[in-house]
């Protein structure tokens, strides 16, 4: 039997909601107390770019957010080409974020439904060597040593992008050619190690301010970069040179891919790449295996004896 004055109580209480921007800042401040500085730059930058989007779809507050528009949101991001893992990554913030304010008393629950998407293996893509000398001499031709230094860093470290904007002037250590860094993804501090042409770039873009305290800043500005800064370095260099493969953690997998190729044993290769385990370092074994046997298959000598014959 339902009780009617429990009845009348639900139906006529009031919904509550605030603006999506303010939600997703308290959730923010609660991570930057709570969780590690790599879990706080994820959702910092992963709220940002849901924010705009849901923005677009004319949504600003949460009870504005229905089923429709999460199957918009996914539609619109497949047509961007992220993969089914990206996509769920943002739909478990966003429902992680509404938990939390839901909880704190924030808001009162919303309506809507998040589909089921279905996972997909990880896929091992990286930059081909012609992409990557197309780019350099793109770089050695611009005025943006800052974007050069960038990009020089993803491809000879393999760093991360949250790790690169947080590098700070007291982390390098120029004398023994290494960065250290405090603030990882997995929580663990490592060291990098730059080579002689991305010293100089580094000592170039030191000398651009004074007393600055991070590596990376904003244009004309002594304040640290944001990955907004990088998003935009890599699109333009995608849209300059026609590129279709591209971002930082390809060139991650590009670093770690040629560290194999080259003899780099796989405790090696784990330790420079900041992994915890040795089953995340393993895919690289098995991506280059069937890479080999690809370029084994392509380069044979027999097709080119068998044309002569």
């Amino acid at each position: 039997m339902i009780d009617e004055n429990e009845l009348i109580k639900f139906l006529t209480q009031k919904t509550k909601d605030i603006q999506l921007q303010n939600g997703f800042n308290l959730w923010l401040k609660n991570v930057k107390v709570s969780k590690r500085n790599g879990t706080f730059d994820f959702y910092k930058y992963l709220l940002a770019r849901l924010l705009k989007q849901l923005n677009l779809f004319n949504v600003n507050s949460f009870h504005q957010i229905t089923s429709e528009i999460i199957l918009n949101l996914v539609s619109f991001y497949q047509q961007q080409g992220l993969s089914n893992n990206t996509i769920k990554k943002y739909l478990t913030g966003l429902k992680t974020v509404i938990n939390y304010l839901v909880e704190c008393d924030f808001i009162s629950s919303p309506n809507f439904v998040i589909p089921h998407i279905k996972e997909t293996k990880p896929q091992i893509e990286i930059i081909e060597e012609y992409d990557i000398q197309k780019i350099l001499e793109y770089l050695d031709n611009s005025n943006d040593n800052q974007m050069k230094l960038a990009f020089m860093l993803f491809l000879t470290t393999g760093i991360r992008r949250t790790e690169l904007i947080n590098i700070t002037i007291k982390c390098i250590d120029l004398k023994n050619n290494i960065i250290h860094l405090p603030h990882t993804k997995n929580g663990y501090p490592r060291d990098i190690f730059i080579i002689n042409e991305t010293k100089q770039l580094i000592i170039d873009n030191i000398s651009k301010f004074k007393d600055q305290d991070f590596l990376f800043t904003k244009s004309n500005e002594n304040k640290q970069a944001s990955t907004s800064l990088i998003d935009f370095y890599f699109y333009k260099i995608k849209r300059d040179l026609d590129i279709k493969i591209l971002s930082p953690h390809k060139l991650r997998h590009t670093y770690a891919t040629h560290l194999i190729l080259n003899g780099a044993d796989l405790n090696t290769v784990r330790l420079l790449l900041g992994h915890t385990s040795f089953e995340m370092t393993q895919r690289y074994i098995d991506f280059n295996s069937k890479h080999l046997e690809q370029i084994n298959r392509k380069c044979n000598p027999i097709k080119k004896l068998k044309k002569i014959a």
